[in-house]
């Protein structure tokens, strides 16, 4: 009995040491409040529903797949990108009246990554404590917030809109925004997408973790420009700390207790976590605004020093006025009301525009047909509104003619590279053979899109612009989640024949094109219907064409430069033993066996790693094999245009028409690729 009541003691006590604040409890709450589209996680979708045109008060990115608001400071940014059309009276308003209500204490309640480094200081490990060095580098984050956040989304205003601050060093969009998209299996094909640009922004984020658990609040300290902008409000918000100064004995205890880089209590680094409420000696701070919930020394937890004149109704072990509790009560039962019903509304009641799946009819000549959005699908039809004209468009528009479908957005800058070049130049090309039917998202992030053709896209190159329908629907038919462009062309009867998800080029769609305009038979496909062979990575796919310099000749080659015969492309760096040891073995021996029926193509990655390749190659690879050895194109496009990510070797086999019969990641025998050009041949 006595070892169970130490037991119950003993519990009671670990409980009262680490109970969660009621701060964090309230940092829990908003995270969940505003990220209550939890279904996203599971899906891979980011939420694009009428309440993303509304601003969170924290940072919480746009992208994040649970995100059911915008992050205002991206709002801002998307905004005076859009001045060259109309002033952003919304987002100033938003982040007016925020700052008014909240000031920083929107930082240190309501914002999901200010909770994460919450989190991340509390990892046993020395810390840094503040100093003169610390205070001063907190003023960096006004630098951040009037380059990044200002004057560059200024210059590109009515450009090609660029948020400084998002596309380049924002961590809550690379942790919560690409990692909750990019962890999801079903969007494995975004990891193709990624470049430097995406590594930078993930060191960086590695950086601010790190720093967060060294430094209370590192990034929220000294980077967060939209901490920068609360904390003007601060002195005249409605909620915060507050100084009597009548009070007030100048000991210094508060600042010193303080882990922000405050000068005195409520300033602009302020963000009222309470600390400082408990070791007043004199009771001179308070908080400021109602104290259903907060009692003046419950902010921050438990008190650390015993203050003096404690007032009765915040004493330990006082009982609260019966008022209070019951208002509390009310209160609370409030908070979890909206909590529930937020959480029942965006994951059972509402529901996204569902892409059509699949679906098997039967056409007006009776053959069967299936309509989707792969490969040899007929393209589903959308009424989608038109831009420039009254009514609306949908794919079967061109049926009798080639249809090319272009989905884009003006925030990729992809997408806006390709509507200035590679469209135009097909336009040009083919004229009315083939319509081009250029598909904006519908989301249109604050700008006059339009306007925003008319000024930065060819006028005349007799496009079809025209938008989604809500929620994106035919671009996720098409395979969309987050990542623009999609491009599809259909032939005259709309059954899809290519698509490509990322960037194309006009090279690659003429191929497509030209070849479903000439009359050359084609291989029926699973729909009865004529099928143009499709560019990509898989087998069955015509491989796509890269210009790769050679090693130890002048000039590039090509995988179209072996048309006519068998070619094996082999895809390889000198740092990984397996592929040397298949160039040294397997492949010197099928081009013994094949001779000239078999041309072998060696792509090393672009990036050399510092060591001499040619150099190399003479001293560890046999010679005079035949191999024709090259380098891959910059940013290793042909590799990961294979399907490649980090592992090499990858070897693939083409036909005598550069169609891919045989494709392997990783190690490969002799005997497995003898019998893939037996089949071939």
């Amino acid at each position: 009995m006595e070892n169970t009541t130490k037991e119950k003691k003993s519990l009671r006590q670990w409980w009262a040491a680490h109970k969660p604040t009621k701060r964090r409890i309230i940092q829990l709450y908003a995270a969940l409040l505003t990220n209550a589209n939890l279904k996203g996680f599971g899906s891979g979708y980011i939420y694009m529903g009428k309440s993303k045109y509304a601003c969170v008060p924290g940072m919480n990115c746009y992208s994040c797949p649970g995100a059911v608001g915008a992050c205002p400071l991206g709002a801002l940014q998307n905004a005076l990108n859009a001045t060259n059309t109309k002033l952003p009276y919304y987002i100033f308003g938003i982040l007016l009246l925020y700052g008014f209500l909240f000031g920083r204490w929107i930082c240190g309640f309501l914002c999901p990554f200010g909770l994460i480094q919450d989190l991340l200081y509390k990892v046993k490990t020395p810390k840094v404590k503040k100093n003169r060095l610390t205070r001063s580098a907190s003023y960096l984050k006004y630098i951040l917030l009037i380059v990044f956040v200002v004057i560059i989304p200024l210059l590109y205003a009515g450009k090609l809109p660029l948020p400084g601050f998002c596309k380049y060093i924002c961590p809550s969009g690379t942790l919560l925004g690409a990692g909750g998209l990019l962890t999801n299996e079903k969007n494995e094909g975004l990891l193709g997408m990624l470049g430097p640009l995406f590594t930078w922004k993930f060191l960086l984020l590695v950086g601010f973790i790190v720093g967060a658990i060294f430094i209370y609040r590192f990034f929220c300290r000294f980077f967060c420009p939209l901490g920068a902008i609360y904390g003007l409000f601060n002195k005249i918000s409605f909620l915060g700390m507050k100084l009597d100064k009548s009070k007030c004995v100048d000991c210094g205890l508060c600042v010193g207790e303080c882990r922000m880089d405050v000068k005195k209590v409520g300033d602009h680094e302020c963000i009222s976590c309470g600390r400082c409420v408990n070791v007043c000696p004199t009771n001179a701070i308070s908080y400021k605004g109602p104290k259903i919930l907060l009692a003046p020394n419950e902010i921050g937890g438990r008190p650390n020093t015993k203050p003096l004149n404690v007032d009765p109704c915040d004493a330990p072990g006082t009982p609260l006025p019966k008022k209070t509790k019951i208002a509390r009560l009310i209160v609370g039962l409030s908070m979890l009301a909206v909590l529930a019903g937020t959480l029942y509304y965006f994951n059972f009641v509402h529901k996204d525009p569902k892409p059509i799946e699949s679906q098997t009819i039967i056409g007006d000549d009776g053959k069967v047909i299936t309509v989707g959005g792969e490969l040899g699908n007929q393209c589903p039809d959308y009424d989608m509104p038109l831009y420039f004209e009254e009514g609306t468009i949908n794919a079967s528009h061109g049926r009798g003619k080639i249809t090319v479908v272009n989905f884009w957005y003006i925030y990729c800058s992809a997408c806006v590279h390709e509507l200035q070049t590679e469209f135009p130049a097909l336009q040009e090309t083919y004229g009315d053979d083939v319509e081009i039917i250029v598909v904006h998202s519908y989301e249109e992030f604050g700008q006059d899109i339009p306007a925003w053709i008319n000024k930065n896209l060819p006028t005349d190159a007799g496009f079809i612009h025209c938008r989604d329908v809500e929620g994106d629907t035919f671009f996720k038919n098409m395979g969309g989640t987050s990542a623009w462009p999609i491009t599809v062309i259909l032939d005259k009867e709309g059954i899809i024949q290519y698509k490509a998800i990322g960037s194309t080029t006009f090279k690659e769609m003429s191929a497509v094109i030209d070849g479903l305009l000439s009359d050359a038979p084609l291989p029926e496909s699973p729909n009865n219907k004529p099928e143009a062979p499709s560019i990509g990575s898989e087998v069955g796919n015509v491989c796509p064409e890269y210009d790769i310099t050679m090693y130890f000749e002048e000039g590039t080659i090509n995988s179209n430069s072996s048309r006519g015969k068998a070619t094996l492309i082999n895809f390889w760096y000198c740092f990984d033993p397996i592929g040397t040891q298949m160039l040294q073995t397997v492949l010197p021996t099928l081009k013994g066996t094949y001779g000239d029926d078999l041309d072998i193509i060696a792509v090393h990655s672009y990036e050399e790693f510092g060591t001499d390749i040619p150099a190399w190659i003479g001293q560890n690879l046999p010679a005079d094999t035949g191999i024709v050895y090259c380098r891959d194109v910059s940013g290793e496009g042909f590799f990961k245009a294979m399907g490649g990510k980090t592992t090499w070797p990858i070897t693939i086999l083409l036909d005598e028409n550069g169609i891919i019969t045989y494709k392997a990641v990783g190690s490969v025998t002799l005997e497995e690729i003898q019998e893939a050009i037996n089949g071939t041949q």
